[in-house]
């Protein structure tokens, strides 16, 4: 319903739980995904700004079982949410992408390639206030 226009389905996925536990946070960063198969405008100036927050997620992960009551198997990786970002407007902008890396497989040079991608662009996407606060101070991670 958010690619449709639906702005109710898009706040739901931008309401998503922020935290540092770190499990809850993976999932909170799901959002990201979803944000690049919506594609919208708004989708893609949300995205853009997590280009920018690179400090790592959460490393432990706790005893507990999982979010859905599961029993933990194998190890967790949590993504940056620049990569999770990247990921996703390579989703949305297939033929733009400035790297011809595979997304399951970006480096740091990747995400720089679409944070300078999203420099050049961005004033495409967003209205001049917000491409302004994108191109002077990165955004901050997630609250607890």
């Amino acid at each position: 319903m958010a690619k449709l226009g639906d702005d109710n389905a898009f706040n739901e996925i931008m309401q998503e739980t922020k935290t540092n536990n770190p499990v809850i946070y993976h999932n909170s960063f799901k959002k990201l995904e979803k944000l690049g198969k919506v594609g919208n405008e708004k989708a893609v100036q949300n995205l853009g700004q997590y280009l920018f927050i690179d400090e790592p997620p959460p490393h432990e992960i706790p005893p507990e079982k999982g979010p859905h009551g599961e029993q933990r198997q194998g190890v967790v990786v949590f993504h940056r949410p620049s990569y999770l970002a990247a990921q996703a407007l390579a989703a949305v902008f297939k033929k733009e992408s400035p790297t011809i890396t595979n997304p399951d497989f970006y480096t740091g040079g990747d995400i720089q390639k679409w944070r300078e991608w999203w420099q050049a662009n961005s004033n495409k996407y967003c209205n001049s206030s917000l491409n302004e606060v994108v191109k002077a101070k990165p955004m901050q991670g997630p609250a607890d």
